[in-house]
């Protein structure tokens, strides 16, 4: 029996569950299958690429005293 060598290392995942919509799911689907991805990689890797970004943003605006409106984030 053959195995197979994979593209990428598997790295220890520690996954919780969260709730996305349902369209977001559909396309990253396809798109995570077009990369030979799992979903979980294929979302892991763009929050990890643009969730700094947002927090460097927030904590510039917070030392500005930028004021948000309270709610759910959208």
């Amino acid at each position: 029996m053959a195995t197979k060598v994979l593209d990428h290392p598997m790295a220890k995942r520690n996954d919780v569950t969260v709730k996305v919509d349902t369209e977001a799911v559909r396309v990253a689907k396809i798109a995570a299958s077009f990369k030979n991805i799992t979903l979980a990689e294929y979302i892991s890797s763009l929050i990890m690429a643009h969730a700094p970004h947002d927090i460097d943003q927030g904590h510039s605006e917070l030392s500005r005293g930028v004021v948000k409106p309270k709610g759910r984030a959208k």
